[in-house]
């Protein structure tokens, strides 16, 4: 039974290049399960791509390939790595995409050329090395095949919550189809947030609370706004006593000008 394989990519579904990639993959393996768990990434956002494969690949079962083909660095120097977790077999770009990856495992540059497509282009190693190279391994290659071990695979900055006094500065990484914005805090934050309100006397709201809180500060804000027009004495506002003084002698004097006082 062959290994099912997971692509990731920032493709689209406009272009035949997705299909492209399924069809190099089905020539070398027919049996192959292939599942799309996103082509909507958007165009060369290495981190939104390492977000999404972070959140989906637990849920897959042990032995998934996931192809991960974010690839802003497309015919330079940049590495092609996989990454062997026990797990999971990982494939992608050697830009960061790995970085969430929290699994630990062995790190290989992919070298081998005889698991390649010949030629190989300079704009889409999707077609050309991405997929051959995981229907190979979908047939039960050796990853230790694919080439020599390395330690140093490029890393992302740290997108982490920022502390500055009593704030809690976040990221959104991700605005899903619903419109539901995905901040970079973790259930650790949220602990510290609950802690931080208890030190200085604030309140800690529950992120489903967050709509019924936003909304009632709206109205909460109206209200004061509210009354606070209805206490406002003019004399307590001298230049819009002066402004409303000024307009009435204006229209008192045009009014005199053309004989209706």
């Amino acid at each position: 039974m062959s290994r099912p394989i997971a692509l990731l990519t920032d493709f689209g579904h406009g272009d035949p290049y997705l299909g492209i990639m399924r069809g190099v993959i089905l020539s070398i393996n027919p049996q192959a399960q292939v599942v799309d768990l996103c082509h909507e990434v958007l165009p060369q956002n290495v981190f939104q791509a390492a977000f999404l494969l972070r959140a989906a690949y637990p849920y897959f079962p042990t032995g998934t390939i996931f192809v991960a083909v974010v690839d802003p660095g497309v015919g330079s120097a940049r590495r092609i790595l996989c990454l062997d977790t026990q797990c999971h077999l990982f494939l992608a770009p050697d830009n960061g995409l790995l970085s969430l990856i929290a699994a630990p495992g062995r790190w290989r540059h992919v070298t081998s050329r005889r698991y390649f497509l010949n030629p190989v282009s300079h704009t889409f190693h999707g077609r050309d090395i991405f997929a051959p190279v995981a229907a190979h391994l979908s047939l039960g290659l050796d990853p230790g095949e694919l080439g020599p071990v390395v330690a140093d695979p490029v890393q992302l900055p740290a997108h982490i919550p920022q502390r500055f006094g009593d704030e809690l500065r976040a990221r959104v990484v991700h605005i899903d189809h619903f419109g539901n914005l995905i901040t970079n805090v973790t259930a650790a934050d949220l602990a510290a947030l609950r802690q931080m309100a208890e030190i200085t006397g604030g309140e800690f709201i529950q992120p489903e609370r967050l709509p019924a809180f936003l909304e009632d500060l709206s109205q909460r804000d109206l209200r004061l706004e509210v009354e606070r027009l209805r206490h406002l004495r003019l004399w307590d506002n001298w230049p819009f006593l002066l402004a409303f003084v000024a307009l009435l002698t204006a229209e008192w004097t045009v009014r005199k000008w053309k004989g209706l006082v």
